[in-house]
């Protein structure tokens, strides 16, 4: 029984002393493995070293373009309403109509408003005997008078002469009240007021309507006007001439207007600057519809050389946006002053960075100043399509912005999202 003990005892020292000997011969090996989290790298006693990808910084020529989302209108859009009251006699005209310039639209009550002219011109004509007759009378008593002085009283004089001024004054009323009742007569039958498509009918035959009553609604089509926002920093770099492209959301067909004004103040509702543009091309009788969405695009001419880094590499911190650079094998954080971001996820460096230098685009999450790196891969990163373009030290406004056009690695024309 002893014996059995003893050699149990022998056996288990056996086996914890081999495991011992694993343990020890494998720890050498994981820390020359640089087995640590992070991808660090390094042998025991040489401190940490984080694994990064770089890529050298280059400069660009940036072209800028203010964009935004607009809206095609009408050159104009006319509440056809009527002029007199009176019961609707005819309606000459259907939605969609094409109509011209002074074309009839609506008869009201023409025969009443006609009995009204005949009405007039009798009591004008009433009126003007009447003063024809009296001025007689005035006209024989005076010859009478200077004849015959004191034949006739001055004050019987001075009464007829006062009815002729009254008799004159109704004449004058009888004249104007004819020329009311013939402009009620030309005011029964409404006309079209330019020329232009019918875009809503809202009187039928048989209404009564009021005098300021809407009959219609036209729409002025040619030309075209094309409105968008833009904030009031970008307000600045549009001119009245320059082009305006823009591309139709439904149809994605692309047009162009000519800017003919930006205006000189901001909403105070949105706090935006409205810029209107007239379409230049014919084709937009058949493609180009009022009130239709479309998203445009305005050159604003070359902008300069300046570094283009991806938008992942950049970091938000207290102190500021950064990104690191390596400069020999250490890691060196740099604050930068941002410019436009492009659609695809490149950014402006207005400051802070130089062509040329070694930007970390990748690994960086880690890093401080001073940090051990190696690098990994050296390139550009494949672009991206997530990025929205904005004012990189500043949040982005919804759907306007000017931006660079141009990215670098094939990114393509920087833009802002639409809403």
């Amino acid at each position: 029984m002893k014996h059995r003990t003893l050699w149990a005892v022998c056996l288990l020292s056996a086996l914890v002393g081999v495991d011992c000997k694993k343990s020890e011969g494998s720890s050498p090996q994981g820390s020359a493995s640089g087995g640590g989290p992070g991808g660090r790298r390094g042998g025991k006693g040489a401190g940490l070293a984080f694994a990064v990808d770089t890529m050298d910084v280059e400069s660009k020529k940036l072209t800028y373009a203010v964009t935004a989302p607009g809206t095609v209108e009408a050159f104009e859009r006319v509440q056809v309403t009527a002029r007199v009251a009176g019961i609707v006699d005819k309606v000459a005209f259907s939605e969609g109509q094409d109509v011209k310039k002074g074309a009839t639209l609506v008869l009201i009550d023409g025969e009443r408003f006609r009995l009204a002219v005949n009405s007039a011109k009798a009591a004008l004509d009433k009126a003007q005997a009447n003063q024809k007759d009296i001025e007689a009378m005035i006209k024989r008593r005076e010859g009478a008078s200077d004849k015959n002085p004191g034949l006739i009283p001055g004050e019987e004089l001075e009464t007829y002469r006062t009815r002729g001024l009254t008799a004159k004054a109704d004449s004058a009323v009888a004249s104007e009240a004819l020329k009311v009742a013939e402009l009620n007569l030309r005011d029964s039958a409404v006309r079209a007021p330019m020329e232009g498509v019918i875009q809503t009918r809202t009187v039928e035959t048989g209404q009564f309507v009021q005098a300021g009553a809407i009959l219609a609604t036209l729409l002025r089509n040619d030309p075209l006007l094309l409105r968008f926002q833009v904030e009031p920093s970008e307000a600045v770099r549009l001119k009245a001439g320059m082009n305006a492209d823009f591309t139709m959301r439904e149809t994605q067909r692309a047009f162009t207007a000519a800017i003919t004004l930006v205006a000189g103040a901001a909403d105070p509702t949105t706090h935006m600057v409205v810029v209107t543009a007239q379409v230049k091309t014919d084709e937009h009788r058949y493609w180009l519809r009022p009130g239709s969405f479309c998203d445009v695009t305005v050159d604003v001419g070359a902008g300069r050389d300046a570094p283009v880094i991806p938008r992942s590499a950049v970091r938000a911190t207290d102190h500021g946006q950064v990104a690191y650079v390596v400069e020999g094998d250490v890691a060196k954080e740099r604050v930068l002053s941002l410019g436009m971001n492009t659609k695809d996820g490149w950014v402006e460096v207005r400051s802070g960075l130089a062509a040329g230098e070694k930007l970390v685009i990748r690994g960086a999450e880690a890093l401080t100043t001073g940090a051990k790196v190696i690098i990994s891969k050296q390139g550009p990163p494949a672009p991206t399509a997530t990025a929205t373009a904005h004012d990189g030290d500043m949040p982005a406004p919804q759907g306007t912005g000017v931006v660079p056009a141009a990215a670098p690695s094939g990114s393509g024309r920087g833009r802002r999202g639409a809403p």
